[in-house]
């Protein structure tokens, strides 16, 4: 038996209105469905992806990182185009974003703070050098 993919990522959100704002305008991910009644929502980037849920915890105690950071919740990993595009469109956007880039052998990582203090981690696949293979 063994793990096959991922079905869904839940995460807490204290407050609705900013986290859609930060996963639609932030993120560019698209709803698939938003209940402002139930306080639940899903996004992806596209339709082959799990669902990224959130789910609205109003009044929920945010603890902080010695920068302030909230930190509370889950992790979630996203692969994009250009780490660093993506990390001055957060920084424009008064993200949180982690002090460095992780520039490893095949990929780049970084790590951002959604307004709850999920931890989001960019990886950005390096494209192989043109003439090795």
């Amino acid at each position: 038996m063994a793990v096959t993919g991922i079905s869904s990522i839940w995460l807490p959100v204290t407050d609705w209105q900013r986290a859609k704002k930060f996963y639609e305008n932030v993120l560019g991910l698209h709803p698939m469905f938003v209940n402002d009644a139930t306080g639940v929502a899903a996004y992806s980037a596209k339709d082959s992806d799990p669902p990224l849920f959130l789910i609205k915890k109003p009044g929920s105690r945010r603890k902080t990182d010695s920068r302030g950071v909230a930190i509370h919740g889950g992790t979630v990993g996203f692969n994009v185009d250009s780490a660093e595009e993506i990390m001055k469109h957060v920084v424009a956007f008064g993200g949180a974003v982690s002090d460095h880039i992780s520039d490893g052998t095949d990929t780049k990582v970084f790590t951002i703070f959604d307004p709850d203090g999920n931890v989001l981690e960019l990886t950005e696949m390096k494209k192989p050098e043109s003439g090795k293979s």
